[in-house]
C-alpha cells in the first residue's frame, strides 16, 4: 500500500510524503469536521477508546490556525 501511495503521489506531481496513515487521519478529521460523532468515528476507526479517539482528533489544523489568526483582525505583516 505504501509503494502504490507513493507511485500514485509521484504519478500526480505530488512532492510531499503520502502514507495510508494520513488517509486514516484525514477520514477521522473529515467525519469530525462533518459532525460525527466521536463515539462513531472511533468505531469506523476500529478503536476500542474513545478517548484515543478524541486524543487523536485533538489538534489545530493549519487552516483552522489561519482562520483565527485572520478572525482576530490583527494588522497585516
Amino acid at each position: 500500500m505504501r509503494g502504490l501511495l507513493r507511485r500514485l503521489a509521484a504519478s500526480v506531481g505530488i512532492a510531499k510524503r503520502v502514507h495510508p496513515h494520513g488517509l486514516r487521519h484525514t477520514f477521522a478529521v473529515e467525519l469530525e469536521q462533518a459532525g460525527t460523532p466521536v463515539t462513531t468515528i472511533s468505531k469506523l476507526l476500529g478503536r476500542s477508546s474513545i478517548a484515543v479517539t478524541a486524543r487523536y482528533l485533538d489538534h489545530l489544523t493549519n487552516g483552522q490556525a489561519v482562520a483565527a489568526l485572520e478572525a482576530t483582525g490583527l494588522p497585516p505583516i
